[in-house]
């Protein structure tokens, strides 16, 4: 790997762990493990982010909406499929955007 590729990953694990703690380091672990062993192409971490955006929504409707005009404090907390899901999707199209980045001309 390049000096470039240790950058992207250190910086991205980093960001992950900043922005989702434990659980996003496990996540941005998985997604450098698809992206460097795997070698999973860059299209489908853009594609994996509309998706799981795309499914935010949804899982939000499912779980049910608020019964007033107005959110109460427990909403968030009780919505947390739709959290995951918008999470998931920027920790993909983060790496897809670094990556990107990274293989840039200089």
């Amino acid at each position: 790997m390049t000096g470039r590729q240790w950058t992207l990953v250190v910086g991205y694990a980093a960001l992950t762990f900043l922005f989702g703690g434990v659980a996003g380091l496990v996540v941005g672990g998985l997604v450098v493990a698809g992206a460097m062993v795997l070698r999973l192409p860059r299209r489908l971490f853009w594609i994996a982010s509309v998706v799981c955006m795309a499914i935010a929504p949804i899982a939000l409707i499912v779980q049910g909406l608020p019964g007033t005009p107005v959110a109460g404090p427990g909403f968030g907390t009780r919505h947390m499929a739709a959290h995951v899901m918008v999470a998931l999707s920027m920790a993909t199209a983060g790496w897809a955007g670094l990556s990107e980045l990274a293989d840039a001309p200089r």
